[in-house]
């Protein structure tokens, strides 16, 4: 259970922390979001890599093969990506 909200944790960590910075929720939401998306399509990507290229990447490999479908399982869509999201929205709506 722990594994599925470590994500939100952090989300919530990164915006107390730019909270403290700038005394403003938003930023960190921002950093928050923009990192685990980030953090999902690279793992998306090497997924495709692996899956498709037997490992070795292809220098015209492009940025939307990450956006596969088969490549997103639920719990990396869901719960590492979109989660930390609404976490840090629902924060900043409060």
């Amino acid at each position: 259970m722990i594994k599925n909200i470590q994500h939100s944790l952090y989300a919530i960590l990164f915006q107390a922390l730019g909270f403290l910075i700038t005394s403003s929720l938003v930023p960190g939401a921002v950093f928050a979001s923009g990192f685990f998306i980030g953090r999902e399509l690279a793992q998306a990507e090497n997924r495709y890599v692996k899956r498709h290229h037997n490992g070795n990447r292809p220098a015209d490999m492009r940025w939307w093969k990450a956006l596969t479908p088969d490549m997103w399982s639920t719990d990396s869509f869901f719960w590492d990506m979109i989660l930390p999201i609404i976490v840090t929205i629902i924060i900043i709506l409060i």
